[in-house]
């Protein structure tokens, strides 16, 4: 959270406005399951590189990130390519 507020608000110090810290960090380092994370490279809420950051940080065996072109962060579903891999990750024909 505090990543993401930073890069929307670069030159506010958000640490001192933010009451929870939501650390996706600590928790995503704990998982231990598949992962499949969709990002849209469009996205103005979670930058996509964050996104990526913290796709990396996850140690799991068996992890995907699935970039949606164009896609921002409540449109994904908007796109084939969303469709199609959604598909894919639930074994769908």
């Amino acid at each position: 959270m505090m990543d993401v507020a930073q890069a929307r608000f670069p030159i506010i110090p958000v640490k001192y406005f933010l009451r929870f810290q939501f650390n996706s960090s600590q928790s995503i380092e704990k998982l231990n399951c598949p992962l499949t994370v969709f990002h849209g490279t469009a996205d103005k809420v979670v930058p996509y590189g964050l996104g990526q950051q913290l796709f990396e940080q996850a140690d799991c065996a068996d992890k995907t990130f699935i970039t949606i072109p164009g896609g921002a962060h409540n449109d994904l579903d908007a796109f084939k390519e969303y469709h199609s891999e959604i598909e894919r990750v639930l074994g769908v024909e």
